[in-house]
């Protein structure tokens, strides 16, 4: 069977609380409208229904009935393990409210570190990781973003065209390794909860390296120079559209933030940037 469309009515109540909504769900080849006043009611409707799909989504029209109101397409039958201050989780977060796409989501985290339950079901120990009804697990952040835009190009985040996916994915990667990287680099080598784990997925105590930290400094500054003449040359980091290198560099800026190591202040296009797209509401995701 293929994937079904659940039309999906939202009135929202609370913008500040996406669980606190009203509206209404037509069920295909149902002849009726079923109310709910909760994501909770929403979710115990569809998968009443569960039995009658092998895949579900439900896809969202808005009555424009106050300002509160938003658009989302809610994505059920798939689940998303993250842990909420990791820029890799962040990502996906952005892009999915870029998407006006909602998933269940579910912290892989305990203290500090990934929970035991995690670790199990998922042994690379990395998030995030999306996990499909059938049981197929995808890791890694772009490929997530990938997988999802796939399903939903619209807005294409990836780009349109060779050249401008191209660019895009020249820079998405760009931002990942020489920004997220050296961050991370400065990060796991020195923070004093970071001691034995200097390289993520492994259970393994891996040893701080003083010197690193250094070397990060060094690819920090680096990373700043480029994205600056960058942002010299295009309002954003992709090209002239906001896409997934937007989001992989201000995920990676924030984290820098995040270590103490902040934006120069003679970066001023970048710094331009930064103000632009912290200010669109998936930042805050």
């Amino acid at each position: 069977m293929g994937m079904e469309t659940f039309i999906v009515r939202v009135y929202r109540r609370d913008g500040s609380d996406p669980k606190r909504m009203a509206g209404a769900v037509e069920i295909p080849g149902v002849a009726r409208v079923i109310p709910f006043d909760s994501l909770v009611s929403l979710e115990r409707i569809l998968s009443a229904h569960k039995s009658e799909r092998k895949a579900m989504e439900a896809s969202t029209t808005v009555e424009e009935t106050s300002s509160a109101c938003e658009c989302k397409r809610f994505v059920f039958g798939v689940k998303l393990y993250q842990a909420q201050m990791t820029p890799s989780c962040r990502k996906v977060r952005m892009f999915l409210h870029e998407k006006s796409l909602s998933v269940q989501m579910e912290d892989a985290t305990e203290g500090f570190g990934l929970s035991t339950h995690f670790v199990q079901r998922y042994p690379h120990r990395t998030v995030p990781m999306l996990e499909l009804e059938d049981g197929t697990q995808i890791g890694e952040s772009m490929a997530i973003c990938r997988y999802l835009e796939e399903l939903y190009p619209e807005p294409p985040l990836f780009g349109t065209g060779p050249l401008n996916r191209v660019l895009i994915d020249i820079w998405e990667r760009r931002a990942y390794l020489e920004g997220a990287g050296a961050f991370e680099e400065v990060f796991r080598n020195s923070h004093p909860l970071m001691v034995n784990r200097g390289l993520a997925g492994t259970s393994e105590p891996v040893p701080q390296i003083p010197a690193l930290v250094e070397r990060g400094h060094g690819r920090v500054r680096r990373f700043f120079a480029k994205f600056e003449q960058r942002l010299n040359e295009s309002r954003y980091v992709g090209g002239d559209f906001f896409s997934v290198a937007d989001i992989s560099t201000l995920c990676a800026v924030d984290f820098g933030r995040f270590v103490g190591l902040e934006i120069p202040e003679h970066c001023e296009n970048l710094l331009r940037w930064y103000k632009e797209v912290s200010f669109r509401s998936s930042a805050s995701a």
